[in-house]
């Protein structure tokens, strides 16, 4: 799915937060969804630092370091 501007939707959601939905983070008041289990804000972040390629990501945008395109070949998964 592309948007406004050429750029993919999960890279507009990937600017800023305010782009994603509110009613995206209250899933409990919701019904939650059926498939992907609640997670509290918590968990998600420890879930990621733990996952093996989510990781170097984020440290790498922690450092203010660009991932080189490279990754990509390293890392299939990502």
């Amino acid at each position: 799915m592309v948007c406004d501007g050429g750029i993919s939707l999960v890279e507009s959601l990937a600017i800023s937060a305010d782009a994603v939905p509110d009613s995206f983070g209250h899933e409990d008041g919701l019904g939650g969804l059926p498939i992907i289990p609640n997670l509290s804000e918590e968990d998600l972040r420890d879930k990621q630092r733990a996952d093996q390629c989510i990781k170097h990501v984020i440290s790498q945008i922690e450092q203010g370091v660009k991932p080189p395109p490279s990754l990509r070949t390293e890392l299939p998964d990502l």
